[in-house]
């Protein structure tokens, strides 16, 4: 089911993602996290935010066991700021009540047959200088722009748009794609343990084609990849 209703959100079908959800629940089975997160992405995709905030309040109502509900909210706050809806601040306080806040973002990849991790941030090495060279290369060759809605709300209230940018540029699936360039290995393979932001997503995207290399990112709702043509 969970693959079903994320198929939906690809393609906009938001209300066959609706029905997928209520044939679940028809079959005895509850949605887990996975499901209502799909579900959201579904609704925010075709812009049904209204429906988006009812099926928020529902899942407040009657929370899944198990899971981290942080990437279901975010998914929402997302969309709200790239909108401008006057819900973003509301919706930001209910994430703040209920300790909602994003984890430590871990990429993994292999090189040489060993596994190598990464997590967000600057760290003043190598791989830094790396990345620096990689965001230059795609901002300047291809039309990527930074997505500023997957900058966390609160840092984003504090902080500069200089400050946020360098904040996308350092995320830790940029960091993996970096260091495996420069280890020259022969596949950009990436396993990263919580969703990937749009960002990166918009990111890996032009990256691919500008390399002419497919891409390869494995998160927790799919596996991603981003071919070169």
């Amino acid at each position: 089911y969970n693959a079903a209703i994320s198929a939906c959100g690809k393609g906009q079908q938001w209300k066959h993602a609706l029905k997928l959800l209520a044939h679940l629940e028809h079959c005895g089975l509850k949605p887990d996290v996975v499901s209502y997160t799909a579900v959201m992405q579904a609704l925010v995709n075709a812009s049904q935010l209204n429906s988006a905030f009812g099926l928020l309040d529902r899942v407040q109502e009657d929370p899944p066991s198990g899971g981290d509900l942080y990437p279901f909210y975010h998914t929402l706050l997302a969309a709200c700021r790239r909108t401008n809806d006057e819900r973003t601040s509301e919706l930001q306080r209910r994430m703040d009540r209920l300790g909602l806040s994003s984890t430590t973002v871990v990429a993994k990849y292999m090189i040489d047959g060993k596994e190598h991790r990464q997590v967000n941030g600057m760290e003043c090495g190598m791989v830094d200088d790396k990345v620096e060279d990689l965001y230059e290369r795609v901002c300047e060759r291809t039309p990527y722009s930074p997505r500023m809605e997957s900058v966390p709300f609160g840092f984003a209230q504090r902080k500069s748009d200089r400050n946020q940018i360098n904040s996308l540029k350092y995320h830790a699936e940029k960091k993996a794609l970096a260091s495996l360039l420069h280890h020259a290995a022969p596949e950009l393979k990436i396993r990263v343990d919580v969703k990937v932001c749009v960002d990166c997503h918009l990111f890996f995207t032009h990256a691919a084609r500008l390399l002419r290399r497919p891409i390869h990112v494995l998160d927790t709702s799919r596996q991603h990849v981003f071919r070169e043509d």
